[in-house]
């Protein structure tokens, strides 16, 4: 298996990591992606203009209209292809045949879901999101060792939480339906952390992946080796055994306005998750 973060960042040409790959090198100097990049080259892609593309069609308003194309099979295609041939590359020059896009937006999922040559599979993992909201409301993060000093930027809590909801209410009651009904499954945060080394032994299972592949190490850690990433959370850079530990540092920081709204803004779908409308 090969991770490679957020791929919607490679079209970014404000990068916030300054492109910077996860094994440490510029992604114009990185074994897998400067190879994907000269063949996008070669075949006439203009790397920042394809968010263009992506963007006019496959942001997650548009996602009904898209859901409609596919029913009807008159989807267009461009973006889809040219995320088939990324994650064919990816697969050719890793030597895997496993590759896992983390984008978090439902468009993305969605147009993954019909890249031809693929096989795709949607785990939506989901976090409580008063949990999200405290991440982004009072955690600070580099983006990279390249970023010249920018950060993660912060949100609010009832803007966090917006997000949230929209981003899993469309995933749920749409993208979902854009693969098989094997092809799709949920995931809370909560539960990984619970018991991960169970959790992902049955992710590879599903993937058809051996799980004795996993490189767990005792009873709840894992052993990071280098990833190539273009875009994602900070500790992409991480390497070395890790445990693995539900952090849970919002119940006692997070305010109880910050809360209250989170939990409301929340409450449409907070419970078809498992979660509470109080939080004790």
């Amino acid at each position: 298996m090969e991770h490679i973060g957020e791929l919607n960042y490679l079209w970014d040409k404000n990068h916030p990591a300054a492109g910077e790959c996860g094994c440490g090198t510029n992604l114009t100097d990185c074994p897998v992606w400067g190879r994907v990049l000269l063949n996008l080259s070669r075949a006439g892609v203009s790397r920042f203009e394809t968010n263009g593309l992506r963007l006019n069609s496959w942001r997650m308003r548009q996602i009904p209209w898209r859901m409609r194309d596919i029913d009807s099979n008159r989807v267009a295609n461009e973006y889809p292809a040219l995320l088939g041939s990324i994650y064919g590359w990816v697969s050719e020059y890793s030597r895997v045949e496993v590759v896992i896009d983390s984008t978090k937006l439902p468009g993305d999922a969605l147009a993954a879901s019909v890249a031809p040559g693929t096989d795709t599979h949607i785990l939506h993992v989901v976090r409580d999101p008063r949990a999200a909201a405290y991440s982004r409301l009072v955690r600070t993060k580099d983006y990279g060792r390249a970023a010249s000093g920018s950060t993660m930027r912060r949100r609010g809590s009832l803007s966090s939480t917006r997000d949230w909801l929209g981003i899993n209410a469309i995933t749920y009651a749409l993208v979902r339906r854009a693969v098989a009904r094997d092809r799709f499954r949920e995931l809370r945060y909560e539960d990984l952390m619970d018991q991960p080394h169970q959790v992902l032994r049955a992710i590879c299972t599903w993937l058809d992946v051996d799980p004795r592949s996993l490189p767990l190490r005792g009873s709840r850690n894992v052993e990071l080796g280098t990833t190539h990433t273009v875009m994602g959370n900070p500790n992409r850079f991480r390497t070395g055994v890790v445990e693995l530990k539900t952090d849970e540092e919002w119940k006692t920081h997070l305010g109880t306005r910050d809360r209250i709204s989170s939990a409301l803004a929340a409450s449409p779908i907070l419970r078809h998750y498992g979660y509470p409308l109080r939080r004790v």
